[in-house]
């Protein structure tokens, strides 16, 4: 048997690619590549559709407020990773079905006690690519993460954006009938407060003097116009518990 020809044949007896990476010592990104040609795919393509803008805007901000993408070179996964606090159950069981018919695939979902997260999660290029398209970051996402080609983007994905980010990235404060978002992107801050005075709500826009981290926030009336525009899909900021 010549050495070429092993991997193969201990592909087609069904040997785990962890062992057959300790037998030939053929990188598993590799083995992983003529593992698709002999017997197909071992995970399924996610699918999505863009028809929808608004749907398309929430999962961006969903993910330019508490996501995250890492990239494998061991094994060569695109993991995307949302995540939510442990406390935050129903809205990781929200994500998980938003996430599912987004994509036509259901996430992997788990939780980090010793981090109180819960992680959800893909392994897919495509995503990444589709996430590229709308959002920029660099090595720092935090600082950097904003909107790419902004003033081109509709109404109803602006929309759906500022939903997401509300519901992953900022805050309600019942008793001072307030809503409010956070971040440390300057760029993003600034389009932020283009979007909500584009629905025409003008917020309170600050800047902590000892950090760069700014705070958009509204109040009183202007709450409940946002509730009613933008709208929330965090069971723990509905209307109806202000």
């Amino acid at each position: 048997m010549k050495f070429n020809d092993e991997y193969k044949i201990l592909i087609k007896k069904g040997i785990s690619l962890n062992k057959i990476n300790r037998i030939t010592g053929i990188a598993k990104s590799t083995l992983y590549h003529h593992y698709k040609k002999i017997k197909g795919r071992k995970y399924s393509l996610v699918y999505f559709s863009e028809s929808n803008p608004e749907v398309v805007g929430e999962f961006m901000g969903i993910f330019a407020g508490d996501g995250n993408y890492y990239f494998d070179r061991k094994t060569y996964h695109h993991t995307i990773r949302i995540f939510t606090g442990l406390y935050e159950k129903e809205y990781a069981d929200f994500l998980e079905s938003f996430l599912t018919k987004l994509f036509s695939k259901k996430p992997r979902r788990y939780a980090n006690k010793k981090s109180g997260v819960i992680i959800t999660e893909f392994y897919s290029r495509l995503i990444y690519d589709f996430i590229r398209k709308y959002l920029y970051w660099d090595k720092l996402k935090v600082k950097s993460i904003r909107l790419k080609n902004f003033r081109s983007l509709h109404r109803p994905f602006l929309k759906g954006f500022i939903r997401g980010l509300f519901d992953t990235d900022g805050g309600i404060y019942r008793k001072k009938n307030k809503v409010a978002i956070g971040t440390a992107s300057k760029r993003l801050a600034f389009q932020i407060r283009e979007i909500f005075r584009l629905f025409n709500i003008e917020p309170g826009f600050y800047k902590y003097k000892q950090k760069d981290f700014w705070y958009i926030d509204i109040y009183g009336s202007r709450t409940k116009r946002f509730m009613k525009i933008i709208g929330t899909h965090h069971p723990n900021k509905l209307i109806k518990r202000l």
